[in-house]
């Protein structure tokens, strides 16, 4: 799974997550969930998608991946 800058998304990254135009959440990629996998099918996103905890929200599932996740730093 990548950004839509085409870097790889990579548990642990840093990221913000844009909720409108001057609102957004940092949080930290905990999981990626795999197309057709279990979780997926857990999560009800046939697609995947990423697991984010955010100092917003709390634990979300990002499921399209676009210009709204922004990837921050790597540890």
């Amino acid at each position: 799974m990548k950004y839509s800058t085409e870097k790889e998304i990579k548990v642990g990254d840093s990221v913000k997550i844009y909720h409108g135009e001057d609102s957004y959440a940092e949080g930290e990629v905990v999981e990626i969930i795999l197309p057709n996998s279990t979780e997926s099918k857990d999560w009800s996103a046939p697609n995947g998608g990423v697991l984010i905890q955010d100092s917003k929200i709390g634990l979300t599932l990002w499921n399209v991946i676009d210009e709204d996740l922004v990837f921050v730093k790597r540890k």
